[in-house]
């Protein structure tokens, strides 16, 4: 790791399945893919970015988004929305992490996390698994596009479970 990378991942918060030691398993069907546990990209607290934004790889946002983020490729894409992060438009990922906020549709291809402090206004489209731990709020639908072999789930963790 770097010297700019090291004072970076000192200073930045844990997202809860950083902290014990790596990323979740993958969700049923996922075929060994896994979320990013590399962060490639952080848009930091306090920045706002208004237009559209295509990434790669792992990305992190703690600043918002104004726009749709998009991820350029089908390969392993991990979007992970911080406590303090926000995005007002359309998301698309094969993994979505959330402890943020995000006002409008979210497609994912694998699954979606939305953490106890994790916002989502707008509808779930196209994903395999949605799990939602104590406190995080869905306000929209979940619909699963006709692609064969994908089940959507619905996953409420409960305090007893952590």
């Amino acid at each position: 790791m770097t010297g700019i990378a090291k004072i970076l991942r000192l200073a930045l918060p844990l997202l809860p399945w950083e902290a014990q030691g790596g990323a979740p398993a993958p969700a049923d069907g996922a075929k060994g893919l896994r979320p990013q546990s590399q962060i490639h990209t952080l848009l930091a607290p306090g920045l706002r970015i208004e237009g559209n934004l295509s990434f790669a790889g792992g990305l992190r946002i703690e600043g918002e988004v104004v726009g749709d983020v998009l991820a350029v490729d089908d390969s392993n894409n991990t979007i992970m929305v911080s406590k303090s992060g926000r995005i007002t438009g359309a998301v698309r990922s094969q993994f979505v992490i959330l402890n943020g906020q995000v006002c409008g549709s979210l497609h994912s291809t694998q699954s979606v996390e939305v953490l106890e402090n994790g916002r989502i206004i707008g509808d779930i489209v196209d994903c395999k698994s949605v799990e939602v731990h104590a406190g995080g709020v869905i306000a929209g639908s979940l619909t699963r596009t006709a692609s064969s072999g994908i089940e959507a789930k619905l996953r409420a963790c409960s305090d007893s479970a952590r």
